[in-house]
């Protein structure tokens, strides 16, 4: 658990698919991110995958 109350990635390597983004939203998720845990690649909205920003992701927060 993150202090944010989240849950970590369980593979630094591990990327969420969109498969895995309309799972979770038939899952009743309100929000879901489409991200990559590696640093320096674009994060991206699941809505669209518009993109927002270049970021390093070190912790999934749900």
């Amino acid at each position: 658990m993150s202090r944010h109350g989240g849950v970590r990635a369980p593979d630094p390597g591990c990327r969420l698919r969109p498969d895995n983004v309309a799972h979770a939203r038939q899952r009743g998720a309100q929000r879901v991110w489409r991200v990559s845990t590696e640093a320096g690649l674009p994060l991206y909205r699941a809505a669209g995958f518009t993109l927002l920003a270049s970021v390093a992701v070190d912790e999934i927060v749900v």
